[in-house]
């Protein structure tokens, strides 16, 4: 699950907001500092899908704990999470891939997710976290996933163009407010994952 796209997707956002703020950063800065602030070394770790620095855990060798198979433990989960997604719950494999299916509410996505080593599928689990966007404080971040509405011009009757959904340890998407043009992005933090009641 290849976040590349996010990651240009929210460099061009602090290329915006800095350029607002009358600073000016090369792109490939911009990208390396968003790719830091996922994990990966660098921008081209993050292209090639190179494993992410140490995570939470501490340690580069860390092993997660999987699934059994009778039994799911909320470890599995956090696990899950903790790793960005990066494994397979499963089998431990690091060959994941997007099954190209989605489930979405207001504050949750589920992202049909396999494994090419064991041909298990699970929902991964993102729950929105934030938006981001030109003149868009925490309060009103806060506000929007709260109470929804646009958070420029407070339209609440609908009317958004939404963009593509980038997934990885985060999905990011575009909105478009149809009424105002006001443009934000949706961030989506991976919580954890469902088992597949097809398999």
């Amino acid at each position: 699950m290849n976040d590349t796209q996010g990651i240009k997707d929210r460099a061009n956002l602090l290329l915006k907001h800095l350029q607002d703020a009358g600073v000016v950063l090369p792109r490939t800065k911009a990208l390396a500092v968003i790719s830091k602030l996922d994990g990966y070394r660098s921008y081209n770790a993050a292209l090639q899908g190179k494993p992410r620095a140490a995570r939470a855990t501490g340690t580069a060798d860390w092993t997660p704990r999987l699934k059994t198979e009778s039994f799911l433990h909320p470890d599995v989960v956090a696990d899950y999470a903790a790793n960005g997604g990066c494994h397979c719950p499963y089998c431990g494999s690091k060959r994941v891939f997007d099954e190209q299916d989605s489930n979405a509410d207001e504050l949750t996505w589920d992202l049909l997710v396999g494994c090419e080593d064991c041909g298990q599928k699970w929902w991964a689990t993102y729950q929105l976290a934030k938006i981001d966007g030109l003149r868009i404080s925490e309060d009103e971040s806060a506000r929007y996933i709260k109470e929804g509405g646009c958070p420029h011009c407070h339209n609440r009757e609908g009317g958004y163009d939404y963009g593509a959904v980038h997934f990885g340890s985060s999905a990011y998407q575009r909105v478009t407010c149809n009424s105002c043009k006001g443009d934000w992005m949706e961030i989506h933090r991976l919580s954890g994952f469902a088992e597949d009641e097809a398999d």
